[in-house]
């Protein structure tokens, strides 16, 4: 899955129901995504995930909305400093 978003011209991103669990790679998914402001997850996310530079070259001010039953600490850590990480009770 990797740069699967990049350079595109959206500016929010809904994922929810999209599953993530057998995906290894999401390297540079939102890479240059110079508009996204909002991205919804709310998938369990593999273990071996690698999302190095997934949101490289992201500039904008936004956030990311992630269900707070999954650690999503590994894209966590990727968000640009202009982004929050913002758990949500989905189900």
């Amino acid at each position: 899955m990797q740069s699967v978003f990049s350079n595109c011209n959206l500016e929010r991103i809904n994922l929810k129901g999209v599953s993530f669990n057998n995906a290894n790679r999401m390297l540079y998914f939102f890479s240059e995504c110079t508009n996204l402001t909002s991205v919804i997850m709310d998938s369990e996310l593999n273990d071996n995930l690698s999302c190095l530079a997934m949101f490289s070259n992201v500039t904008t001010n936004g956030k990311l909305y992630y269900n707070k039953k999954y650690d999503y600490s590994k894209i966590i850590e990727q968000l640009p400093p202009t982004w929050k990480a913002i758990p949500v009770d989905m189900g």
